[in-house]
This record gives structure tokens, C-alpha cells and sequence, in this order.
């Protein structure tokens, strides 16, 4: 089970957005390109292909970026799930110090019983 499903949902919406974003971006620009050929019947020059391409490199940007941000989000949910795992063996601080400690007093009473062993 996921942690976080919205967030998980969210960046597979995200990546969805991102891809349709560029194709129909992309789309729409080269349409663009080739539908201008003449405006009311005059011919135009080769500059009015620029709107096209700009429309296209516009739509590149931004439709990596809303896929790169539903990448994101699924890397943070990663990052949570790896650093939960990795600390449940782990002791804290505080804990540790109270088993040595433990662990000293054990070692003294021992050697403390060995020594009346021996002596007794």
C-alpha cells in the first residue's frame, strides 16, 4: 500500500497533461506553418513561419516541465518510502547510549560474580 495515492494520482495527471501539452502544441504549430501561405489572398514571406515556431518551442517547454513536475512528485514519493525503510533498523541517539550503559553495568556485575567465584 502507498503512502500517499493523491499524490501518486496527481503526478500520473500531471505527466498525462504534460504530453498531451506538447503534442498538441506541436500540432497546432505546424499547422500553423503550413497554413500560412497567404492571408486574403496575397502571398506572404517566409517570416510568418516564425509564429509557428515559436508556438512549437513554447509548447516544448512547457509541456517538459509539467511532465518533469508529475517526475518530481513520484521522486519525492520515492525518497519518503526509501528513507522510511532505511530507518526502521535504525536506533536513536538516546537508545544507544542507554544500551551501553546497560551493557557496562552487565560487564561490571560480571566480573564482579567472577571475582567472588574465585574467591569463594
Amino acid at each position: 500500500m502507498k503512502k500517499y495515492p493523491g499524490l501518486s494520482a496527481v503526478a500520473s495527471l500531471l505527466k498525462i497533461l504534460g504530453i498531451v501539452v506538447l503534442a498538441v502544441g506541436v500540432i497546432v504549430g505546424i499547422i500553423d506553418i503550413t497554413s500560412a501561405r497567404s492571408l486574403f489572398g496575397i502571398p506572404l514571406e517566409s517570416t510568418t513561419i516564425i509564429p509557428g515556431i515559436i508556438i512549437i518551442l513554447i509548447s516544448l517547454i512547457f509541456g517538459l516541465l509539467v511532465y518533469a513536475s508529475g517526475e518530481l512528485f513520484i521522486c519525492i514519493v520515492d525518497i519518503e518510502a526509501n528513507t522510511r525503510k532505511n530507518q526502521t533498523g535504525v536506533i536513536s541517539p538516546s537508545k544507544q547510549d542507554i544500551i551501553t550503559e546497560k551493557k557496562r553495568q552487565i560487564e561490571k556485575l560480571q566480573s564482579e560474580i567472577d571475582k567472588e567465584f574465585k574467591n569463594g
